[in-house]
């Protein structure tokens, strides 16, 4: 199952791809193949944007903790959190 995200000018698309609702990771489709950005930090992962640059913007689910943390990954799957 995936959820649709956001599409950058590039013609590149951030999405969420969950197989059994146990997990959900934040992926990136770009040029016919799809990159997985992982979980975000946390077990279901949601993604919210991305730039012309490929950074996508982002939030996990985090058990026991009041909020989700924002979260800025790039393609090669470096990770900002808490932005």
């Amino acid at each position: 199952m995936t959820n649709p995200g956001a599409i950058s000018d590039n013609g590149q698309v951030a999405s969420v791809l969950s197989a059994d609702r146990s997990v959900a990771k934040a992926i990136l489709w770009q040029n016919g193949k799809i990159t997985d950005l992982g979980r975000i930090g946390g077990r279901y992962a949601y993604v919210s944007g991305i730039n012309n640059s490929g950074e996508t913007g982002g939030s996990a689910k985090v058990e026991k903790r009041p909020c989700s943390p924002a979260a800025l990954v790039r393609v090669d799957r470096s990770r900002k959190s808490g932005i």
